[in-house]
């Protein structure tokens, strides 16, 4: 690869920018559509959520009120998930679903490009935003039917709208009406994900009058008619939303957890507390290779763009770290301005000539390679278990073919960033994450039949009984030991978890069919064992031998 010292690499050409934008629509569709339709529900949060919406949709064709969870923090997407539905009319296929947060994906980036060209220039917008759709963990959470995708839009444009306040105090003092935009933009994130950007922003204020050391400029921007104008956004779309009989189920639903970011997830298992932080290279790969130089600048130069990230980025991440029941996707709303504090050195990176920027870029193409490898060693796995389903897995051929262009491009980015060639090294980088990821999500995963439970539950369960579980007059299954809401949704409703006297209540009803993980020890002579299952539970972590069972 000798060739590439003498490229010439001009880092940016007089690209207009709507040019820049139809790349970046480019980007995400390349990056987040491949596999969208293919995944089967890939976690308990994604299936209650997948569920609520599709109860709604269903009660507003009935034109009866949902039972079930009310879902005050996040009724705008299930709003948007329902209209998506409305258009496809599949309420019982998860690709409208999903859509909604691909779309929700693609204006994040197009708004951290509007705020990279505010905050820098137009080079690093570009680069953020790129770099935001190829974050393996966007790319990732972007393919779930969830409400995170439309919390980073919210809070990028919170950020960049209270950027432009704080920048614009200095010509003329802020208007009334210029902080409604703000307050409509957080009012729509509490009713995207509940209070997460509330609390990001009353963090950022505090941390703003500790770095200004003056309550001033802060109260300049007036959080008062801020918190007015979010208070009438948020009762305004409730009066509108929410039929009159369904205020009680509203309201039985506040409490505690109401106020607290992400409180319905306190009672799910968590990581540990510096669990986001180590996995801060892989998160942010490809650009996390320039957050040190970022970091850095930051402190000698003191320019005030940085030191404004710096201020939203650093208390939400403390808090996101402390947050009882903790998940990866919790800190999505901080990537892209993680993003643009990167893309901020970009300029600055030059050609790697001492031992620690080395080993800095040996630890980044380690994490690189790691990426594509494990795709590997997942279609491997599923091939020496004998659980590769030759229907699903596609072509070997063009399996291989996408990895080899994600190491291909890998090798690329590195040399490129050897030769402090920054801006062709992100791009080559988040090629090596579109091939990882095209033949992770269309190949190696569905193909892994260990890896879906619940669908070979239904598939069993539909094949021994000979009608679908999800139809009126299927087969009423019973759990235990295994309540995913995964099954809930598969089953529409048909399946009852948690049985108490499960021997009793198989046998009670007609056409009645037994779930359980073997806790239940030997089965009674009137039962039979119709089949074994073993596969991978996502949600808990763990490898599960469950029995399909009936009566004699």
């Amino acid at each position: 690869m000798a060739w590439l010292a003498g490229l010439r690499w001009n880092p940016w050409r007089p690209i207009t920018g709507f040019g820049l934008i139809l790349s970046l629509v480019f980007a995400s569709v390349v990056l987040i559509l491949p596999g969208i339709g293919q995944l089967s529900i890939l976690d308990r949060e994604e299936a209650r959520f997948v569920q609520l919406s599709r109860d709604q949709f269903q009660a507003a064709q009935a034109n009866t009120v949902p039972h079930g969870p009310s879902s005050f923090s996040s009724s705008l997407v299930h709003r948007f998930q329902i209209t998506f539905v409305e258009l496809t009319q599949l309420p019982d296929n998860i690709l409208p679903y999903r859509l909604m947060s691909a779309s929700g994906v693609l204006f994040a980036a197009l708004l951290v490009f509007g705020l990279g060209r505010s905050m820098f220039d137009q080079h690093v917008g570009w680069i953020a935003s790129l770099a935001t759709l190829g974050a393996p963990l966007v790319v990732w959470d972007g393919k779930q039917a969830k409400s995170d995708m439309w919390l980073m839009s919210a809070t990028v444009a919170t950020v960049w709208l209270v950027w432009r306040l704080w920048r614009g105090q200095c010509a003329q003092p802020v208007r009334r009406r210029a902080v409604v935009p703000l307050g409509v933009a957080v009012a729509f994130g509490i009713l995207v994900k509940g209070p997460v950007l509330l609390w990001l922003v009353i963090l950022a204020g505090v941390t703003l009058m500790l770095f200004d050391r003056s309550l001033d400029r802060v109260r300049a921007l007036r959080p008062l008619t801020v918190a007015f104008v979010v208070v009438v956004a948020i009762l305004g779309w409730l009066i509108v939303s929410v039929p009159l009989q369904g205020w009680s189920s509203l309201m039985s639903t506040i409490d505690l957890a109401i106020l607290l970011p992400h409180g319905e997830e306190i009672p799910a298992r968590g990581y540990r507390s510096t669990s986001h932080l180590l996995l801060l290279p892989v998160f942010l790969w490809p650009l996390s290779l320039f957050l040190i130089d970022a970091i850095r600048l930051s402190w000698v130069e003191r320019d005030g763009p940085r030191l404004f990230l710096l201020t939203w980025i650093v208390p939400g991440w403390v808090m996101f770290e402390l947050l009882p029941g903790k998940q990866w996707h919790h800190v999505l709303p901080l990537l892209p301005l993680l993003a643009l504090l990167s893309a901020s050195a970009v300029s600055s990176w030059v050609k790697v000539d001492r031992i620690g920027r080395n080993m800095l870029l040996a630890l980044w193409g380690l994490v690189g390679f790691a990426m594509p490898t494990g795709v590997w060693l997942i279609w491997g796995n599923a091939m020496l278990t004998d659980q590769l389903d030759p229907f699903s897995a596609g072509s070997a051929l063009w399996f291989c073919v996408t990895l080899g262009v994600s190491f291909f491009f890998l090798a690329l980015a590195l040399r490129f960033a050897a030769l402090g060639k920054a801006t062709a090294a992100v791009c080559a980088a988040t090629v090596t994450v579109a091939g990882t990821s095209c033949a992770l999500c269309t190949q190696a995963l569905p193909a892994h039949q260990g890896a879906w439970l619940t669908d070979a539950i239904v598939s069993a369960l539909e094949s021994c009984s000979g009608r679908s579980p999800a139809s009126p007059d299927g087969p009423v299954l019973g759990a235990v030991g295994y309540a995913e809401p995964s099954l809930v949704f598969a089953t529409h409703d048909r399946v009852v978890m948690h049985v108490e006297k499960p021997w009793q209540w198989v046998q009670e009803g007609p056409d009645r069919w037994l779930l359980d993980d073997g806790s239940l020890g030997t089965l009674p002579e009137n039962l039979v064992l119709e089949r074994q299952l073993r596969g991978y539970c996502i949600s808990k972590g763990e490898c599960l031998d469950l029995r399909l069972i009936r009566p004699q």
